[in-house]
């Protein structure tokens, strides 16, 4: 999958030099369906584990989830060993079942400390769909971040951002525009009167593209409880099975 993937901006060493990166998700085949681009890419710089904060027991089948979860990731590159599930009551799947910040926040800070890691990826404030779990992983991770920043300790956090609808559905054409969007920037950052705004709007921001949709298809197979049509559809017209774009976020220390 590796190679066919690729980078495009400002992002973190991929050099292989060991650097880890946590993946934190809401649900099991959140990592397929919006984050494969990432995985593929972030995979070349270190080793890659995944936290997935429910079971995605919403219809009671969280043990099966679980299980697809991991055959998923499988199908990603990313051993077992490397992906850990949270059942925990405060964190149960659904669409209109809020998240405490602080106890997201909690388990993240836990996983990053049993693994050494000091990077993470998620969600966005939107997180792709809107879902309330998604942006409560966000506002958590957050949370931590405004935590570990008062505490004088150091957490590099990148987000997954959320794109509007028709460049949501535009599928492999977004690679194309995400190739213009970064040769823009460059361009207009060379301008004198552009240069510090092109800076601030795109502050460590890059994207990972891949050119290869079976991947996601075939770690999404995996996940048999919950690959129906409409999934199969957003699979196939998603501008993330083909391309992720990445923020770096900064807090206020204060806030």
């Amino acid at each position: 999958m590796q190679r066919w993937a690729a980078t495009l901006g400002d992002p973190p060493h991929l050099d292989g030099s060991g650097d880890a990166t946590l993946l934190v998700t809401a649900h099991p085949d959140d990592e397929c369906l919006f984050f494969t681009p990432s995985i593929a890419c972030l995979s070349r710089g270190g080793p890659l584990h995944v936290l997935c904060l429910s079971t995605g027991n919403y219809d009671g089948l969280g043990h099966v989830r679980s299980l697809e979860l991991r055959r998923s990731c499988g199908k990603l590159g990313l051993p077992a060993a490397r992906v850990r599930v949270v059942d925990d009551a405060q964190l149960q799947d659904g669409p209109a079942t809020a998240w405490p910040a602080a106890r997201v926040g909690a388990l993240v800070r836990e996983e990053l400390g049993r693994l050494g890691v000091g990077r993470v990826v998620t969600f966005d404030g939107w997180g792709v769909s809107g879902h309330a779990n998604h942006r409560a992983v966000s506002e958590g991770v957050r949370h931590l971040l405004r935590r570990e920043a008062r505490a004088g300790r150091r957490l590099t956090v990148y987000e997954l951002v959320s794109a509007g609808f028709v460049r949501k559905f535009m599928g492999g054409l977004d690679v194309v525009l995400t190739i213009c969007e970064f040769l823009l920037t460059r361009g207009c950052s060379v301008v004198p009167g552009l240069r510090g705004l092109i800076r601030q709007r795109h502050a460590r921001r890059f994207s990972c593209i891949l050119l290869n949709p079976l991947a996601t298809h075939s770690a999404m197979c995996e996940h048999r409880s919950q690959y129906v049509w409409y999934r199969v559809l957003f699979v196939i017209f998603s501008r993330l099975t083909f391309v992720n774009t990445l923020q770096q976020v900064y807090v206020d220390k204060s806030s």
